[in-house]
């Protein structure tokens, strides 16, 4: 598709740009958390997710944005006792618009 370096990709940095948050640079951003991997070796999966979710955390990210289901799964679910906020990038676009999740009944 050709709309973003693969190498360097900048999209979602502009985007929280865009929406008025700050992106953090660090070292494993464009790492994979394991992916799929993590239905044959969950443990392998936690190990990625936790590198990355720390090297974040290093630099002072105070959440994580991800497109991708299984980032978020990955993330939350990875090796680390605490960890920071993961989003779908669309759960932050909804905030930036002033969107508000309806509560259940209303």
């Amino acid at each position: 598709m050709n709309f973003d370096d693969p190498e360097n990709p900048t999209i979602m940095e502009e985007f929280l740009l865009a929406i008025g948050a700050q992106p953090v640079h660090y070292a494993l951003k464009n790492e994979c958390c394991g992916g799929y991997v993590t239905v044959e070796d969950e443990e392998f999966a936690s190990e990625k997710s936790s590198s990355i979710m720390e090297a974040a955390m290093d630099r002072g990210a105070e959440g994580m944005i991800t497109a991708c289901p299984l980032c978020k799964y990955n993330l939350e679910n990875g090796g680390l006792k605490k960890g920071i906020p993961v989003y779908y990038f669309t759960e932050l676009f909804a905030e930036a618009l002033g969107v508000k999740e309806q509560e259940e009944g209303t």
